[in-house]
């Protein structure tokens, strides 16, 4: 590729004001943000944390663990438990730590390849995103791979920019450990490809050398070869790879899911409708990107473009999935606004009427503050602004609280706990039947485990306790039935049954064992 021909105005600022912006917005969100406190903002925060906390019980991920999800996160999850202790808010924190990464990628691309205002504006949008702040602080693994998704492609920019071997190498790793932490991200592996192929080409031209031109492509995938194999092969096994892909590639035929793909048209528009001024913006942005040959950018343009493809195809698609379009479509709507306003500036000063220049600069800050108008009022009512929140906060009695209560109750007596709702056994500390630390409904509906096999593990672990949320099985049921146990809540929605010996016994003198 060419190098980058767009004119990026001198820095004015400290270097050190713009590396404070991510730690500010890490302050702010531990201060005002109540995440610490929150039981679960999503099933698959308890999924990713039973998995951890099984990890550190000594049961081997995949082999004994059952898991359809790469192993990244999970490693890292596990390390910062063994680090800081077994607690929803360290997993928080981890996930935080991701996000502003994020924030701190896009802001130095934005620096690097555009100016100062694009950066802050870019950053902003970001900020602005539907369920970003929820999800910056959601133990889940979207937004960890998106996290190094962009830090390869950022190494990436900065290889085509400087052409030192060492971003190329950096970007070939962080797209392995993307891949690695969830995979949907694998689909930007041939656009940062052709990519690095088409600058071998351009190499070739002007030195006539292939071996000098096809090196870098082949670097950059020896690399991604390596990162990944070694994970595969190292961490999840060979036995185990197909549990990676078996249920992703079953469910789409489920009967649960077809309800998705008959509706994917409405889903997917209800998914995107919040988004919709930011994501004319970011055609706007890659508009200009292809005006001023700023080439870099266009691979942001097609990570968006293939990534709103392969959310369309998939099924399902879910809310918290919008960040892989979502995210690199705000660095192009920073890219779009800060250029409106370069045009408008330029337009004062050369005191031109220039109405077509006008509109194309007035444009992109209507749809900017149209996006603004939208989306401000929802994101800052997320803050808490009566905290900061630095001290525990009296603990609002809800159903949840009740039943954890109860399950910590008699924690001390017990071995084994089955849950559709794993939070609960991470809040306790109480393990789980491994095979069923991951209980979805689409593991279920894909056929990957059967009720069968449910009665058979249940049957082998006989649990003390049996705590069913959300999934309500029959052979749940069945399997209650046919032993004594004694349902002890009173809740609506859920069902906590112990064994019968247990209401002889006396309950745990802590009372509670439950966490932050």
């Amino acid at each position: 590729m060419d190098t980058e021909s767009h004119a990026v105005r001198r820095n004015t600022i400290p270097p050190i004001v713009w590396h404070a912006i991510p730690l500010i917005f890490i302050i702010l969100m531990v201060l005002f943000f109540p995440f610490r406190y929150r039981f679960e903002f999503n099933p698959d925060e308890g999924i990713n944390a039973i998995k951890a906390m099984m990890n550190i019980k000594g049961y081997q991920l995949y082999s004994e663990t059952w898991s359809d999800q790469p192993p990244i996160f999970t490693m890292l999850l596990t390390l910062f438990f063994r680090i800081f202790g077994l607690s929803i808010p360290v997993g928080r924190g981890l996930e935080l730590l991701f996000s502003a990464a994020i924030l701190w990628l896009a802001m130095q691309y934005l620096r690097q390849f555009w100016g100062n205002i694009h950066a802050i504006l870019g950053v902003l949008t970001i900020m602005l995103l539907p369920y970003y702040l929820v999800l910056s602080v959601s133990i889940m693994i979207g937004l960890p791979a998106i996290a190094f998704a962009l830090l390869s492609f950022y190494a990436l920019s900065l290889w085509h920019k400087y052409g030192d071997s060492k971003w190329l190498i950096m970007s070939a790793i962080a797209f392995g450990l993307s891949i690695m932490t969830k995979a949907f991200t694998a689909i930007l592996g041939p656009i940062f490809l052709s990519g690095i192929v088409l600058s071998g080409w351009l190499d070739y031209r002007q030195h006539r050398d292939w071996l000098k031109a096809c090196r870098p492509s082949a670097v950059w995938l020896a690399i991604i070869a390596v990162t990944v194999g070694s994970i595969l092969l190292i961490v999840v096994k060979p036995a185990n790879v197909y549990q990676l892909i078996q249920g992703h590639l079953l469910a789409g035929d489920s009967a649960l899911f077809r309800a998705y793909a008959d509706n994917r048209i409405v889903i997917y528009i209800s998914r995107f409708k919040d988004s919709l001024p930011m994501l004319l913006l970011a055609f706007l942005g890659g508009i200009a990107a292809l005006r001023s040959r700023s080439w870099t950018a266009m691979y942001l343009v097609a990570w968006v473009a293939i990534g709103a493809i392969s959310l369309f195809i998939n099924v399902p698609f879910w809310h918290h999935q919008q960040l892989l379009v979502t995210v690199p479509a705000a660095i192009l709507a920073g890219i779009a606004i800060g250029d409106g306003l370069s045009r408008l500036q330029k337009i004062l000063q050369l005191r031109e009427r220039d109405l077509v220049g006008i509109v194309m600069g007035i444009f992109p800050w209507t749809l900017a503050v149209i996006f603004a108008f939208y989306r401000l009022p929802s994101t800052v009512q997320q803050f808490d602004l009566e905290l900061p929140n630095l001290r525990a906060q009296p603990v609002e009695v809800s159903e949840d609280e009740e039943i954890l209560a109860l399950m910590a109750e008699y924690a001390h007596l017990t071995n084994w706990v089955y849950t559709d709702r794993p939070m609960f056994a991470f809040r306790t500390q109480l393990s789980v039947p491994p095979h069923l630390a991951v209980l979805s409904k689409k593991r279920i509906a894909a056929g990957v485990l059967t009720e069968d096999q449910i009665l058979e593990i249940l049957e082998e672990y006989e649990p003390e306790q049996v705590f069913t949320g959300r999934l309500n099985l029959p052979v749940v049921q069945e399997y209650l039935a046919t032993r004594k146990y004694d349902r002890i809540d009173s809740s609506v929605h859920h069902r906590l049954n112990v064994l019968e010996e247990f209401l002889q016994n006396p309950a745990s003198p802590a009372g509670s064992s439950t966490q932050e």
